[in-house]
């Protein structure tokens, strides 16, 4: 089963706008978490709280704070679709040209 809506958390989601591109990409709802950046350590704490019986992880979903919420966009997902095919005509063609410039690397 695929979610319908997923969070987000890390470097690019500190962005709004790659945040937008991954909802409209992936069809789904993008939840930008609370100071993305520092998601891990708040996930190695929430972990850390549960293994100590002060938490179940039930409610450490719960803790977790949502900034914003993305929508998908379907005219930007057409867009997209139809730059990926374009990319994969363009990746096919070129391909060759790439495996000869990276042939002989220096060591």
């Amino acid at each position: 089963m695929v979610p319908n809506r997923m969070p987000i958390s890390g470097g690019g989601a500190a962005s709004d706008i790659w945040c937008q591109i991954f909802a409209d990409i992936l069809d789904r709802q993008i939840l930008q978490v609370y100071d993305p950046i520092k998601a891990n350590a708040r996930g190695a704490a929430f972990i850390g709280a549960v293994g100590i019986g002060e938490l179940d992880f039930e409610e450490a979903a719960k803790r977790v704070k949502v900034r914003a919420a993305y929508e998908p966009d379907s005219a930007n997902r057409q867009l997209y679709d139809e730059r990926y095919g374009i990319f994969r005509q363009f990746y096919k063609k070129t391909k060759g040209i790439y495996q000869q410039l990276n042939r002989h690397q220096p060591t």
